[in-house]
């Protein structure tokens, strides 16, 4: 029941999101008290504004409404921030061209560069001049940081 409503939920926003210019990062929904929470997290590489989470917001909102499941509905739709920890692999494709820091498992430290996507089970950081390829099993963390992109 709950990777139905789930399913329900995303198949009303995607197309949403994705018809403003956004790309859907993270949606999570639970319930507390009989309320439920829906959070959206989206993104496009220009920015997320405030006003742009709130037209999302004005937009989905109705259309969550006619979903039975989902009585007393709140609503949140935010921006990724600027140091995101970067959960799933989709993200690393989401988010190319800003940069990352990641921490290693067999290394156990801390490497930065841009993101430039995921390739055969790797992630490809542009390090100065050079990729560098991680092996996505050997990922501990990964988050955004906006200092390690290259040209600044």
């Amino acid at each position: 029941m709950v990777e139905e409503l789930r399913g329900l939920i995303e198949a009303e926003v995607q197309p949403v999101v994705a018809g403003l210019g956004f790309r859907l990062v993270e949606l999570r929904h639970g319930q507390s008290r009989k309320q439920n929470h829906i959070s959206i997290t989206v993104y496009r590489p220009e920015g997320v504004s405030v006003d742009d989470c709130a037209a999302i917001s004005r937009m989905l909102y109705p259309r969550l409404e006619l979903i039975d499941q989902l009585d007393n509905l709140r609503l949140e739709v935010t921006s990724p921030g600027l140091d995101r920890v970067l959960r799933r692999t989709e993200e690393y494709d989401i988010f190319a061209g800003r940069g990352a820091r990641v921490l290693t498992k067999s290394e156990g430290r801390w490497v930065g560069g841009t993101i430039q996507g995921v390739q055969e089970d790797r992630l490809r950081l542009l390090r100065r001049d050079t990729v560098v390829d991680i092996p996505l099993e050997d990922i501990q963390k990964a988050r955004l940081d906006d200092s390690e992109e290259v040209g600044r």
